[in-house]
Parts: C-alpha cells; structure tokens; sequence
C-alpha cells in the first residue's frame, strides 16, 4: 500500500512510504529518468529500521527523515537521512490522529486532528498551534507551503 513519494533533489532517488510496512523505501532512479528507456527505478532497500505504523506523511531534511501515522498517534519519528536508522521520536499528547508533516525554515509542522502543530526539528519542542479552527472541526489530510503568489518562483 504506497502512500506517499518524494523525489531527493540532492542525488534524483526516489523515497515512497508504505502503510501496509510502515516503512519508507529507497530507489534509484535509472540514467535516463523514471520510466524512460531503461525501465522503472530499481529498488535500492528498506530505507527505515523501524515501523511507523500506518505511516501517512513523510519529510526529507538535511540531515533527517521525519515520519508520523495516525496509528498510533501522539508522536512523529526521526532517522538518520544517510543511513535511515532510527534517531528517537517526539510525544505529543494533544497530537491527535496524524496524518501529514512538513519541514519549514528548521521547523517540523504535524497536520493532527486538532490542527497543526509547529515544533522544533532537532529537539521536538512544540512550539504553538501554528493553525486552528474554533468552533469547526479540522481535520488535514495533507500540509502544503505556499511561499508566494508569482508562479513557479518560491524558496
């Protein structure tokens, strides 16, 4: 069950995550691209050394990868970009179900069912409820930034 991908700009592989496993996966993407002559990306290995179960959203960092599920809720996890071993995990009591995270400007923003929530990358400090609807219920399923209104410009 591959849930989501993201293509590394640093080296063109390919990483897609899994619900079924739990784990994200490496390709290696041909020379002449993705399906192009040669054929798909070949499978390079288990990028991830633990599970994440039911994982929904996954992010690359400079130095990390960061996954969360909603199963079973209230933490994100941290590998290791290079070697995709397990570095620790962040717990968050109010971070309920969720489904989505993305890194921005050194900080990590988890989409959960009460909002979504901005912590530190490094240490998992939350910082605030960066979004929140009062009197309606949020649910995201996926974060996006929008960094500017001029087409295809932005940082």
């Amino acid at each position: 069950m591959p849930w989501g991908i993201i293509f590394d700009k640093t080296d063109n592989g390919t990483f897609l995550s899994s619900q079924d496993t739990g784990h994200v996966y490496r390709y290696e993407q041909p020379a002449s691209g993705l399906y192009v002559g040669l054929g798909p990306a070949r499978f390079s290995k288990v990028w991830t050394d633990m599970r994440t179960p039911f994982i929904n959203g996954f992010e690359l960092t400079v130095d990390s990868v960061y996954t969360v599920g909603p199963h079973p809720g209230q933490t994100f996890v941290r590998f290791n970009r290079t070697t995709g071993k397990y570095l620790h995990h962040f717990e968050d009591e109010n971070l309920i179900n969720p489904t989505d995270l993305k890194e921005y400007k050194d900080y990590i923003y988890v989409a959960s069912k009460n909002g979504i929530r901005k912590y530190n990358r490094l240490n998992g400090e939350y910082i605030r409820t960066h979004v929140r609807t009062v009197g309606l219920h949020l649910d995201p399923n996926t974060i996006l930034f929008h960094t500017t209104h001029v087409q295809n410009q932005g940082e």
